[in-house]
């Protein structure tokens, strides 16, 4: 079962009582006075929703929660934001920095009680999803599965009736036959290919150990050797030798091969072609970050990246995990964030890992 633990961050005392009154009858309450009190808490205690105030001193309720979204451990706490602030402006603000309800002062006791709770039922929704994440990705695997063979399919059957209707007409050349079987058995690959990738993913068992990031990245550069020299594309790595993250090695070795062949399909058309990784930290979290100098990717395709069925590349190369399975095994598996932002002269994909130590 769920635990319901609250926390209230304002720096008006008698806010807190009202609220605190209208809610220990059902939950359990922690208080904070303000942001840095807050984020403190949220360190030592295990919260389940937060009711935050806007203005106050020293951090407003804004800035409380960026630092918490920043947070791998506390992203994913609901945040309510109760205000007597009611303009557009800062209710959209409120949802850009991560809030997921906005309630206006003075409220009715009953709709932030309705409200409270549903954040409450969505959380349980989520954890019932999340428990079986393994199990439920199965149906979008299937149909991720049934796109990526859909083109490779069609192409089998168009050239199959090709030859057949060439014998039919007795003007079948053996040089037109070797060139068609030649791509039906590509094709064919194509699928064989989707289909690993995707057996491997959901009948592999989770074993976390840490690991090193540095060794974990040569292997999966290994990998890619082939296409690396082929593509002549100079790699520069930068990790931390002495790194360890925590993760199921194997499902890390997919999404780092995966990427990394991203990034190499990125630079296809590019003259110089450099990719570029490294690591860094960031507060208590572990950031590896690949890099290439290929096309940026444009505004409006951006929002659509980790789409399940969404490519920016030509369907000839499209086999294999994708920016979506990655993102899931990354966030859902590995319990990390996985980004991609355009970054100076090319573009960058983000690994955040959770810096917990190998004691």
């Amino acid at each position: 079962m769920l635990h319901k633990t609250i926390l209230i961050v304002d720096d008006i005392q008698s806010n807190i009582d009202i609220l605190y009154e209208l809610l220990q009858k059902k939950y359990d309450i922690v208080v904070a006075l303000n942001g840095e009190e807050a984020l403190s808490l949220l360190n030592r205690e295990k919260i389940n929703l937060i009711l935050l105030d806007i203005m106050m001193p020293i951090m407003d309720g804004f800035e409380v929660c960026e630092k918490i979204k920043k947070n791998i451990k506390l992203k994913d706490i609901p945040i309510i934001f109760i205000t007597a602030k009611n303009d557009e402006e800062n209710i959209n603000h409120a949802y850009e920095v991560g809030g997921v309800d906005y309630i206006t002062k003075p409220f009715l006791p009953k709709e932030l009680l309705a409200r409270v709770e549903t954040q409450f039922k969505t959380q349980h929704l989520i954890q019932s999803i999340e428990s079986n994440v393994r199990f439920l990705t199965m149906n979008d695997t299937l149909k991720t599965i049934s796109h990526e063979w859909r083109q490779p399919l069609q192409i089998i059957v168009m050239q199959a009736n090709n030859i057949l209707a060439d014998i039919e007409l007795d003007t079948l050349k053996t040089t037109e036959l070797h060139g068609e079987m030649k791509n039906i058995i590509s094709n064919a690959q194509k699928l064989s290919e989707t289909l690993n990738s995707f057996h491997q993913f959901l009948n592999s068992s989770l074993s976390f150990k840490f690991i090193s990031l540095y060794e974990s990245m040569q292997k999966a550069l290994e990998f890619n050797e082939s296409i690396l020299r082929k593509e002549k594309i100079e790699v520069e790595v930068k990790i931390d030798k002495n790194i360890e993250v925590n993760v199921d090695e194997q499902e890390l070795h997919k999404v780092l091969t995966s990427l990394l062949k991203n990034a190499v399909e990125a630079l296809i058309n590019e003259t110089k072609k450099t990719i570029f990784i490294h690591s860094s930290f960031k507060q208590e979290n572990i950031i590896l970050e690949i890099f290439n100098n290929g096309e940026k990717i444009s505004e409006d395709v951006m929002p659509h990246i980790f789409e399940p069925y969404f490519s920016t590349k030509s369907k000839q190369h499209s086999v294999g995990l994708g920016l979506y399975m990655s993102k899931i095994i990354i966030e859902k598996v590995l319990n990390g964030i996985l980004e991609v932002e355009n970054k100076d002269n090319g573009v960058v994909t983000r690994i955040i890992f959770n810096g917990e130590k190998n004691e």
